[in-house]
């Protein structure tokens, strides 16, 4: 399935929260939306944030396409920084799986 930035926004925020959840079904689902999104939009993200909306002109869609790309990249961030509380309850397959996902987007964030 297709995910557009529009959605990893909405559901970025969320992730952090399934991430920590005491069911591991709930784990796993969310590392495979977090996979998902950041397979599919890391070169987008990239690109909408050093992507420059405030250029002669008014263009509200590439305003709009650098606000999600930023919001996307903050909860990257969040979920970057918050690694140790978020991983407690993984097994070693989600720790490894997490970390596989984290390299992925590691240059988003730092």
């Amino acid at each position: 399935m297709p995910i557009t930035l529009k959605l990893a926004a909405r559901i970025l925020p969320e992730i952090r929260f399934l991430l920590s959840h005491k069911n591991s079904n709930f784990i796993d689902t969310a590392l495979d939306i977090l996979d998902a999104s950041v397979t599919q939009l890391k070169e987008s993200i990239k690109q909408g944030i050093a992507s420059n909306a405030q250029s002669i002109g008014v263009d509200i869609a590439a305003e709009q396409r650098q606000l999600l790309c930023i919001k996307c990249k903050e909860s990257l961030t969040e979920i970057y920084v918050n690694v140790h509380f978020l991983t407690t309850k993984f097994n070693e397959e989600q720790h490894l799986y997490f970390n596989s996902i984290v390299d992925k987007f590691m240059e988003l964030v730092s």
